[in-house]
């Protein structure tokens, strides 16, 4: 059975399968809107392309969707204009610059920083981008595009946005591997009205 956990404008889901997340990606895709904006953050490997796989397919988008890692940016057509934003890359080398991280990926020491939120991808989510990474990328003209932005690795583009839905998706600790916790937060009218009908179409 699927957990809804409701505080003011925070919202929580669980999934219990990378299908499952597909499908509620999908709930929400069929909601979105021309202007909407979604934040996704969350460690490596925790879900956020696959969620992402189901709000193209919802949003009308034909064919696969992968992260645009190394692009950057993806854009698609469907019911509404999509654009797919992963900043990973960016953020990551701007942290290497600054402050490279000691341990090597897969180590046990990264998985259980992951879980606690002290590791590398809980520094990267809460790393900021640098403003000319952000101009050179025309962010400004994305934002005033029209269409619906969906974005990996905000770095700290969250600031910038008057109306936005953020999800974050975590490993819960001691579960099975392929499930996840969603943790939903709506900031302005139009977010919290689409975080509220999507719980409510997730919960049909």
């Amino acid at each position: 059975m699927d957990e809804f956990q409701v505080m003011d404008e925070l919202q929580t889901i669980e999934t219990h399968a990378a299908d499952q997340t597909r499908r509620l990606g999908r709930a929400l895709g069929q909601l979105l809107q021309a202007g909407d904006v979604v934040f996704l953050s969350g460690a490596l490997g925790a879900g956020k392309t696959t969620l992402s796989q189901g709000v193209a397919a919802g949003a009308g988008i034909e064919g696969p969707v992968t992260s645009p890692t190394f692009t950057l940016i993806h854009e698609y057509e469907g019911r509404i204009p999509l654009v797919h934003m992963d900043l990973y890359r960016l953020l990551r080398t701007e942290q290497v610059l600054s402050e490279p991280v000691q341990f090597q990926q897969g180590q046990p020491e990264q998985v259980q920083s992951e879980l606690d939120g002290t590791g590398a991808d809980a520094q990267l989510n809460a790393a900021q981008l640098p403003e000319h990474e952000a101009t050179a990328l025309g962010l400004d003209d994305y934002f005033e595009s029209g269409a619906a932005l969906l974005i990996e690795w905000p770095g700290g583009l969250e600031d910038y946005v008057e109306d936005a839905l953020y999800i974050r998706v975590d490993f819960p600790k001691g579960r099975e591997a392929d499930e996840r916790v969603l943790t939903c937060r709506a900031k302005g009218p139009r977010s919290r009205l689409l975080l509220s009908e999507w719980v409510k179409q997730w919960r049909l």
